[in-house]
């Protein structure tokens, strides 16, 4: 079963453009949409939270119905304890709620109006989503945040065993969820990091093992260990052994298999162990996730990461759940090389592509790109109208993001406004840093693989080749790539040489006709509002800083 996880957190589609992509999905292989809904329903009991252009209850009934006469499996994801800044965040009533004051990524599971929260929010959306089979509670992300990323436990919270109080809170919602004749899913990184709990969930419980690095079903040296990450990367050794945390050891049978080129990890340990205790598991992969930049995702690595998933779901009888988070900000027409990955991609060709890539980057003298890698290529390429191996490698310089360039903070990006960011921080710390001339050198041959696969997307677009609204994505996309790396490097130079105002004029000119275009192709998708709110992440912050410069 192939499931498309739509993320609602950033952009607002209209209604006409998600029905368009259910269709669009169902016509490529997908049987069912996952919604995170995030703050795009004005939820019944708790509408205080609503974006500006969240929808009623009615209209997303209205899309259920939709999603339904299709043949489309369609459930509702909330977030339930982490990933809460739509909540919590600035002057909200449910401020008190937070984990830490302030801070408003998690909710704190010991106070009793977070379970009241959560439960009146499963109440609403089992009855917009017409009492799905499934409803997806969330629940990642919190024992690593509140144990080892400098989020600190509330007073309540701080004596207490953090694997076991979260996994307290989510059987106890996972047990509701089956009173109300649905079941749960969550994703799986808790449970796994604290794998003696997994039996204290009820047997209705689906678990997505989610991970998106995963390009190889084995690796030769550690991959990731949920509860254990400082071991990743290293050698399957009697040290390796011993440094496993005692209650992950359970977990060990699972992720080290004795194979005959001897040792090696296994990246899908944790769906075998979820299957074994008796629940049901779903293998989660990405085509949109963390390090990519703001406009086109990395294709090279989420086609493999989604073929592979696709393949061990198969074999463990498993769903397959296909994720595209939008705090990546690519807009989900970009996608679609990644997501033909689901059929027709066999484990020799990637594992072939993997290797003609780690040859490429040892020594791109006289590489030779073999059959089945030509064979991959040209499946996950078709949407673009076809690429081969050098585009592959032209749009891995182009998709090599830059933090607070184009690789933006979370948070910011979601509700700062006006949006800043550390735009400026970023160049200063490359202008003055040891690393300067191997980073301008980088962004130079960005430019350049930039133009070149332009000139071969603009091609195809005019012989009509490929899918035209993923071709207009990518174009306009890699346009931006163009011209936000082209403005670091003049406002770079400025630091050496201060600033040429006829650069800084030409840079401000191209970003107010680019986000004409922008405007225009955004427009047949996204609502007002929201395009309202991607004009000032991608352009109107540098609009404003370039004008800036040229008043000085």
């Amino acid at each position: 079963m192939h499931l498309y996880h739509l993320d609602l957190k950033v952009s607002m589609y209209k209604t006409e453009y998600i029905k368009k992509l259910f269709l669009k999905l169902k016509e490529n292989g997908y049987d069912g949409i996952v919604v995170e809904i995030d703050n795009k329903l004005k939820f019944p009991s708790h509408p205080d939270f609503a974006a500006k252009d969240a929808l009623d209850a009615e209209t997303w009934k209205e899309i259920v119905l939709f999603a339904k006469e299709q043949a489309l499996i369609i459930y509702p994801l909330i977030q339930t304890l982490g990933h809460m800044e739509h909540v919590l965040e600035g002057s909200s009533k449910y401020a008190h709620l937070a984990e830490n004051p302030g801070n408003p990524y998690m909710l704190c599971p010991s106070k009793p109006g977070t379970m009241r929260l959560a439960k009146d929010l499963v109440l609403d959306i089992i009855e917009v989503f017409d009492k799905p089979e499934y409803i997806h509670l969330g629940g990642d992300e919190v024992y690593g945040h509140m144990d080892s990323r400098g989020l600190n436990k509330c007073p309540i919270c701080y004596t207490r065993d953090s694997g076991k109080q979260l996994n307290d809170f989510l059987v106890e919602l996972a047990e509701f969820c089956v009173q109300q004749g649905v079941s749960p899913e969550l994703w799986a990184d808790e449970v796994l990091a604290n794998p003696e709990n997994i039996e204290r969930f009820p047997k209705e419980t689906r678990f997505v093992d989610w991970y998106y690095a995963r390009t190889e079903r084995y690796n030769d040296n550690a991959g990731l260990l949920w509860g254990a990450k400082d071991l990743i990367g290293r050698p399957i050794d009697e040290k390796f052994f011993e440094e496993v945390p005692d209650k992950l050891k359970c977990l060990l049978p699972f992720a080290i298999k004795e194979t005959e080129s001897g040792r090696k990890f296994n990246n899908f340990y944790g769906a075998e162990y979820i299957v074994s205790k008796g629940y049901k598991a779903s293998i989660g992969s990405g085509v949109r996730f963390a390090g990519d930049c703001y406009v086109i995702p990395r294709i090279h690595i989420g086609s493999r990461n989604v073929g592979m998933s696709e393949i061990i779901s198969k074999e463990l009888g498993c769903a397959h759940l296909v994720t595209s988070w939008a705090v990546r900000l690519n807009h989900p027409e970009t996608t679609w090389p990644s997501l033909r990955a689901i059929s027709n991609i066999s484990e020799v060709q990637i594992n072939s592509f993997t290797r003609d890539l780690a040859l490429y980057e040892d020594n791109t003298a006289g590489l030779e790109t073999a059959g089945e890698t030509e064979k991959l290529i040209e499946h996950i390429g078709l949407p673009l109208g076809g690429i081969d191996m050098e585009h592959i490698l032209l749009l891995m310089d182009v998709s090599k993001g830059y933090h607070s360039i184009d690789i933006l903070l979370e948070r910011n990006m979601r509700f700062e406004r006006p949006f800043v960011d550390n735009y400026l921080k970023a160049i200063y710390e490359i202008s003055t840093g040891k690393d300067r001339d191997n980073t301008v050198s980088q962004m130079e041959k960005r430019v350049e693989s930039a133009r070149k696969i332009l000139s071969h997307l603009n091609d195809n677009l005019n012989q009509g080749k490929g899918d035209r609204d993923c071709l207009m994505h990518w174009i306009n996309g890699i346009e931006l790539v163009t011209l936000r790396t082209e403005q670091a490097l003049a406002i770079i130079d400025s630091y050496k040489n201060g600033v040429d105002r006829d650069k800084i004029k030409d840079l401000l000119e191209r970003n107010i006709s680019l986000m004409k275009e922008f405007e225009e192709l955004w427009g047949e998708s996204v609502t007002e509002y929201s395009l309202e709110q991607e004009k000032e992440i991608k352009f109107k912050r540098d609009i404003r800083m370039l004008e800036n410069l040229l008043s000085s």
